[in-house]
């Protein structure tokens, strides 16, 4: 039985691992979402500009308030960012 608890530990993670994991996968995520809000935001550079309507301009809003760190999010946006997100 120990053979076996030996070969099974072998690839069991460790928790220094599984935090490393996580960390990297929620670095990961954050990049893709700050990716694809420029990319949406890309819209605004044109030489027409991006019309948004209401909904879209507060949707775009909340998004980046809650993209930006809160050191980083300017007191007129802070606003906008979901409850979830200021706690943290």
């Amino acid at each position: 039985m120990s053979d076996w608890n030996r070969f099974n530990d072998q690839f069991r993670e460790t928790l220094t691992e599984r935090n490393e994991r996580l960390r990297t996968a929620r670095l990961k995520q954050s990049i893709r979402t700050l990716q694809q809000l420029i990319a949406d935001l890309s819209d605004d550079l044109r030489d027409e500009g991006a019309d948004y309507s209401v909904d879209g301009l507060h949707q775009m809003r909340c998004r980046i308030a809650n993209a930006l760190p809160p050191d980083l999010c300017p007191d007129w946006l802070k606003r906008f960012r979901d409850a979830s997100v200021v706690q943290s």
